[in-house]
């Protein structure tokens, strides 16, 4: 078997300075601001440790794509404008925005005039989570009573349309008022599919839960 050939810095600058995760974070977040950003900034956005950010860091300094303001004790740090590739790196970041905003609009648009659905939410990834658990986009459909089967059905049929253009697979699962009441008393399942919740249309689980066990219930629920 033939050994990996490493690839000259000089040559192919972007293997170092995109090779991983953490750097393209890193990379995202300042992108998306104008300012300077320190370790602990740039940890809270990126989701990452400070070490794993000083980590990140290193490669992105070293190639002069990111700037390093201050002494010791005020590092802040910034996308060099003056690198050849720092305006296509804002593009790009500006790209994925924008094609992630295109996709958040078509599942509004898909759920916005089915009164069938209560309440809809997707989920961010959370601290310990496999990281194959982000590679499709989970979403949560709720509905006022059961069976759920053949909600979750019509939905991979509707969204198989705009996958295609959406570049992002989307996997969707139902339940009923009741099941979502029952399912809120299990703290480890409330924990790990409704705390990193965004809500796509209706309320918050936590709000529809209180709120739907309340007389007026049916008044409650917007488009």
């Amino acid at each position: 078997m033939q050994a990996s050939v490493p690839q000259n810095d000089s040559r192919h600058p972007l293997t170092r300075l995109l090779g991983n995760g953490g750097n393209i974070r890193v990379l995202r977040a300042l992108a998306e601001d104008d300012l300077p950003l320190s370790v602990t900034q740039l940890a809270e956005r990126c989701g990452l440790t400070p070490q794993g950010t000083r980590l990140a860091l290193e490669p992105l300094v070293e190639g002069r794509l990111v700037r390093l303001l201050g002494g010791a004790r005020a590092r802040l740090f910034t996308i060099e404008a003056r690198h050849p590739f720092a305006k296509s790196i804002r593009t790009l970041f500006s790209q994925e925005q924008a094609q992630w905003e295109r996709l958040h609009q078509a599942l509004r648009g898909l759920l916005h005039k089915d009164r069938e659905v209560v309440a809809a939410w997707y989920l961010e990834p959370a601290a310990g989570d496999d990281a194959s658990d982000g590679r499709s986009l989970s979403v949560w459909l709720v509905q006022a009573e059961s069976p759920v089967e053949p909600l979750v059905a019509a939905y991979q049929e509707r969204y198989a349309a705009l996958e295609h253009s959406a570049w992002t697979a989307c996997a969707f699962r139902s339940l009923s008022l009741a099941d979502l009441h029952a399912l809120s008393a299990d703290p480890l399942w409330w924990q790990a599919n409704t705390a990193q919740a965004r809500a796509l249309k209706g309320l918050d689980p936590s709000v529809l839960v209180l709120r739907s066990r309340k007389p007026a219930q049916a008044a409650l629920f917007g488009p």
